[in-house]
Protein backbone atom coordinates (compact mmCIF):
# COMPACT_ATOMS: atom_id res chain seq x y z
CA UNK A 1 0.00 0.00 0.00
CA UNK A 2 2.98 2.10 1.12
CA UNK A 3 4.87 1.49 -2.46
CA UNK A 4 1.15 2.60 -4.65
CA UNK A 5 0.92 5.68 -2.27
CA UNK A 6 4.44 6.73 -3.30
CA UNK A 7 4.11 5.82 -7.08
CA UNK A 8 1.31 8.05 -7.33
CA UNK A 9 3.00 10.79 -5.27
CA UNK A 10 6.02 10.45 -7.73
CA UNK A 11 3.61 10.65 -10.91
CA UNK A 12 1.86 13.70 -9.31
CA UNK A 13 5.41 15.08 -9.45
CA UNK A 14 6.13 14.52 -12.95
CA UNK A 15 3.39 15.45 -14.22
CA UNK A 16 3.74 18.89 -12.38
CA UNK A 17 7.24 19.30 -13.97
CA UNK A 18 5.73 18.42 -17.56
CA UNK A 19 3.10 21.32 -16.78
CA UNK A 20 5.64 23.98 -16.09
CA UNK A 21 7.91 22.39 -18.96
CA UNK A 22 4.57 22.94 -21.19
CA UNK A 23 4.21 26.41 -19.78
CA UNK A 24 8.12 27.34 -20.54
CA UNK A 25 7.91 26.40 -24.16
CA UNK A 26 4.69 28.58 -24.79
CA UNK A 27 7.16 31.51 -24.28
CA UNK A 28 10.10 30.40 -26.21
CA UNK A 29 11.48 33.00 -28.31
CA UNK A 30 12.40 30.86 -31.40
CA UNK A 31 16.02 31.33 -30.47
CA UNK A 32 17.26 28.16 -28.45
CA UNK A 33 20.29 30.16 -26.10
CA UNK A 34 18.30 32.85 -25.71
CA UNK A 35 14.57 29.75 -24.88
CA UNK A 36 17.51 28.65 -22.37
CA UNK A 37 18.54 31.56 -20.41
CA UNK A 38 14.57 32.18 -19.97
CA UNK A 39 13.83 29.33 -18.97
CA UNK A 40 16.89 28.97 -16.79
CA UNK A 41 16.12 32.58 -15.10
CA UNK A 42 12.96 31.27 -14.00
CA UNK A 43 13.49 28.26 -12.67
CA UNK A 44 16.22 29.35 -10.66
CA UNK A 45 13.84 32.39 -9.24
CA UNK A 46 11.08 30.55 -8.25
CA UNK A 47 12.65 27.05 -7.65
CA UNK A 48 15.97 27.94 -6.98
CA UNK A 49 17.11 25.51 -9.41
CA UNK A 50 16.90 24.16 -13.20
CA UNK A 51 17.68 20.72 -12.90
CA UNK A 52 15.27 18.31 -13.73
CA UNK A 53 15.67 16.15 -10.85
CA UNK A 54 15.69 19.02 -8.24
CA UNK A 55 12.01 20.05 -9.76
CA UNK A 56 11.05 16.47 -8.83
CA UNK A 57 12.02 16.81 -5.25
CA UNK A 58 10.19 19.97 -4.89
CA UNK A 59 6.14 19.93 -3.84
CA UNK A 60 3.96 19.50 -6.52
CA UNK A 61 2.01 22.12 -4.92
CA UNK A 62 4.84 24.10 -5.87
CA UNK A 63 5.30 22.90 -9.17
CA UNK A 64 1.54 23.89 -9.97
CA UNK A 65 1.99 27.31 -8.10
CA UNK A 66 5.61 27.29 -10.74
CA UNK A 67 3.23 26.39 -13.83
CA UNK A 68 0.55 28.79 -12.85
CA UNK A 69 3.38 31.67 -13.11
CA UNK A 70 4.99 30.64 -16.21
CA UNK A 71 1.68 30.13 -17.94
CA UNK A 72 0.48 34.01 -16.41
CA UNK A 73 3.84 35.31 -18.06
CA UNK A 74 3.28 33.60 -21.12
CA UNK A 75 -0.22 35.10 -21.60
CA UNK A 76 1.42 38.85 -20.35
CA UNK A 77 4.04 38.40 -23.83
CA UNK A 78 1.31 37.59 -25.82
CA UNK A 79 -0.80 40.51 -25.43
CA UNK A 80 2.20 42.61 -26.08
CA UNK A 81 4.15 42.99 -22.99
CA UNK A 82 7.64 43.07 -23.29
CA UNK A 83 10.50 42.40 -20.98
CA UNK A 84 13.88 44.11 -21.44
CA UNK A 85 16.10 42.08 -19.27
CA UNK A 86 15.83 38.91 -17.38
CA UNK A 87 15.65 40.84 -14.37
CA UNK A 88 12.44 42.19 -14.78
CA UNK A 89 11.25 38.71 -16.45
CA UNK A 90 12.80 37.03 -12.75
CA UNK A 91 10.99 40.50 -10.90
CA UNK A 92 7.63 39.72 -12.34
CA UNK A 93 7.53 36.08 -11.93
CA UNK A 94 8.36 36.32 -8.02
CA UNK A 95 5.29 39.40 -7.85
CA UNK A 96 3.20 36.47 -10.07
CA UNK A 97 4.49 33.69 -7.74
CA UNK A 98 3.92 35.24 -4.62
CA UNK A 99 0.38 35.56 -4.93
CA UNK A 100 0.21 31.51 -6.11
CA UNK A 101 2.97 29.93 -3.61
CA UNK A 102 1.61 28.78 0.02
CA UNK A 103 4.42 26.43 0.90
Amino acid sequence: MRAAINIKHSQTKRLAVRRVEQALNLIATGLPYRDRQIRDAILSELAGTSAHGQLLMKPAECLDAIASTVSQLGRRLRDGFAYDTLLELQTEARAIFSRFDRT
